[in-house]
């Protein structure tokens, strides 16, 4: 991850790194690898 930070962003690598998680938690909130087949829970 570090090397593809500019030299000026990298103190903030934990906020990049955070925020790549967020994304993906609301691209995908039932999980990354969830199988298809599971029942929706109400």
């Amino acid at each position: 991850m570090q090397v593809i930070l500019p030299l000026d962003a990298r103190p903030f690598r934990d906020a990049f790194v955070y925020g790549a998680v967020i994304a993906c938690l609301l691209w995908r909130p039932q999980g990354l690898f969830a199988p298809k087949s599971t029942k929706q829970r109400v």
